[in-house]
Protein backbone atom coordinates (compact mmCIF):
# COMPACT_ATOMS: atom_id res chain seq x y z
CA UNK A 1 0.00 0.00 0.00
CA UNK A 2 3.18 2.29 1.11
CA UNK A 3 4.56 2.07 -2.44
CA UNK A 4 1.00 2.63 -4.61
CA UNK A 5 0.77 5.72 -2.07
CA UNK A 6 4.26 7.14 -3.28
CA UNK A 7 3.03 6.39 -6.66
CA UNK A 8 -0.64 8.21 -6.49
CA UNK A 9 1.52 11.08 -4.59
CA UNK A 10 1.78 12.47 -8.44
CA UNK A 11 -1.56 11.98 -9.35
CA UNK A 12 -2.68 13.98 -6.03
CA UNK A 13 0.03 16.66 -6.49
CA UNK A 14 -1.69 17.46 -9.78
CA UNK A 15 -5.21 17.21 -8.44
CA UNK A 16 -6.63 14.03 -10.53
CA UNK A 17 -10.00 12.95 -9.15
CA UNK A 18 -8.85 8.63 -9.87
CA UNK A 19 -5.76 9.19 -8.10
CA UNK A 20 -7.72 11.09 -4.82
CA UNK A 21 -10.56 8.09 -4.49
CA UNK A 22 -7.78 5.41 -4.87
CA UNK A 23 -5.88 6.87 -2.13
CA UNK A 24 -9.02 7.14 0.37
CA UNK A 25 -9.73 3.49 -0.72
CA UNK A 26 -5.58 2.39 0.28
CA UNK A 27 -5.72 4.54 3.82
CA UNK A 28 -9.02 2.69 4.64
CA UNK A 29 -6.90 -0.75 3.31
CA UNK A 30 -4.03 0.28 5.37
CA UNK A 31 -5.77 1.39 8.38
CA UNK A 32 -7.83 -2.07 8.50
CA UNK A 33 -4.82 -4.05 8.13
CA UNK A 34 -2.81 -2.10 10.91
CA UNK A 35 -6.06 -3.22 12.60
CA UNK A 36 -5.77 -6.43 11.95
CA UNK A 37 -2.35 -7.15 12.34
CA UNK A 38 -2.32 -6.64 15.62
CA UNK A 39 -4.82 -3.98 16.83
CA UNK A 40 -2.22 -1.58 16.03
CA UNK A 41 -4.68 1.62 16.87
CA UNK A 42 -1.25 4.36 16.15
CA UNK A 43 -1.09 3.46 13.01
CA UNK A 44 -4.64 2.92 12.01
CA UNK A 45 -5.62 6.12 13.72
CA UNK A 46 -2.67 7.81 10.95
CA UNK A 47 -4.19 6.56 8.31
CA UNK A 48 -7.44 7.73 9.26
CA UNK A 49 -6.52 11.08 9.95
CA UNK A 50 -4.36 11.23 7.15
CA UNK A 51 -7.49 10.35 5.00
CA UNK A 52 -9.97 12.73 7.02
CA UNK A 53 -7.74 15.73 6.03
CA UNK A 54 -7.75 14.74 2.32
CA UNK A 55 -11.27 14.19 2.62
CA UNK A 56 -11.79 18.26 3.73
CA UNK A 57 -9.66 18.71 0.37
CA UNK A 58 -12.09 16.54 -1.52
CA UNK A 59 -13.38 19.39 -4.01
CA UNK A 60 -9.87 20.27 -4.62
CA UNK A 61 -9.31 17.08 -6.84
CA UNK A 62 -11.84 18.16 -9.80
CA UNK A 63 -9.30 16.62 -12.71
CA UNK A 64 -10.13 14.08 -14.61
CA UNK A 65 -7.40 12.60 -16.32
CA UNK A 66 -5.93 8.48 -16.46
CA UNK A 67 -3.45 7.61 -13.58
CA UNK A 68 -1.89 5.26 -16.14
CA UNK A 69 -1.61 7.24 -18.79
CA UNK A 70 0.72 9.71 -17.39
CA UNK A 71 4.15 9.68 -17.47
CA UNK A 72 6.30 10.04 -15.05
CA UNK A 73 9.69 12.26 -15.44
CA UNK A 74 12.86 11.11 -14.82
CA UNK A 75 12.96 13.85 -11.69
CA UNK A 76 9.67 11.86 -10.46
CA UNK A 77 11.46 8.64 -11.28
CA UNK A 78 14.27 9.89 -8.95
CA UNK A 79 12.62 10.91 -6.31
CA UNK A 80 10.66 7.29 -5.71
CA UNK A 81 14.26 5.45 -5.76
CA UNK A 82 15.19 8.10 -3.18
CA UNK A 83 12.27 7.45 -1.04
CA UNK A 84 12.83 3.59 -1.25
CA UNK A 85 16.31 3.68 -0.86
CA UNK A 86 16.29 5.45 2.15
CA UNK A 87 13.43 2.91 3.28
CA UNK A 88 15.50 0.15 3.36
CA UNK A 89 18.03 1.99 4.39
CA UNK A 90 16.66 2.97 7.85
CA UNK A 91 15.65 -0.72 7.93
CA UNK A 92 19.39 -2.17 7.96
CA UNK A 93 20.12 0.80 9.96
CA UNK A 94 17.54 -0.32 12.55
CA UNK A 95 19.02 -3.70 12.53
CA UNK A 96 22.36 -2.91 12.16
CA UNK A 97 23.01 -5.01 15.34
CA UNK A 98 21.34 -8.06 14.14
CA UNK A 99 24.02 -10.18 12.49
CA UNK A 100 23.08 -11.18 8.66
CA UNK A 101 22.63 -15.15 7.41
CA UNK A 102 20.50 -16.89 4.94
CA UNK A 103 18.16 -18.31 7.45
CA UNK A 104 16.89 -14.95 8.18
CA UNK A 105 14.78 -14.74 5.01
CA UNK A 106 12.89 -18.11 5.97
CA UNK A 107 12.78 -17.05 10.15
CA UNK A 108 8.50 -16.52 10.77
CA UNK A 109 7.93 -15.21 14.26
CA UNK A 110 6.25 -12.23 16.22
CA UNK A 111 9.28 -10.49 17.23
CA UNK A 112 11.32 -11.39 14.04
CA UNK A 113 11.85 -7.61 13.13
CA UNK A 114 14.76 -7.85 10.93
CA UNK A 115 13.31 -11.13 8.95
CA UNK A 116 10.34 -9.26 8.37
CA UNK A 117 12.19 -6.51 7.36
CA UNK A 118 14.26 -8.20 4.94
CA UNK A 119 11.25 -9.37 3.05
CA UNK A 120 9.36 -6.26 3.55
CA UNK A 121 12.24 -4.55 1.29
CA UNK A 122 12.37 -7.24 -1.24
CA UNK A 123 9.04 -7.02 -2.08
CA UNK A 124 8.80 -2.96 -2.12
CA UNK A 125 11.64 -2.88 -4.37
CA UNK A 126 10.22 -5.53 -6.75
CA UNK A 127 6.71 -3.65 -6.27
CA UNK A 128 9.10 0.04 -7.66
CA UNK A 129 10.70 -1.87 -10.35
CA UNK A 130 7.34 -3.20 -11.65
CA UNK A 131 5.35 0.00 -11.44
Amino acid sequence: MGVALVVLARGLFRRVGAAYQMTLWLLAAGALSSLLKGLDFEEALLSLLVMGTLWLGRRAFYRRASILESRFTPAWIASVVIVMATTVWIGFFSHRHVEYAHSLWWTFAFEGDAPRMLRAALVITLLAAGS
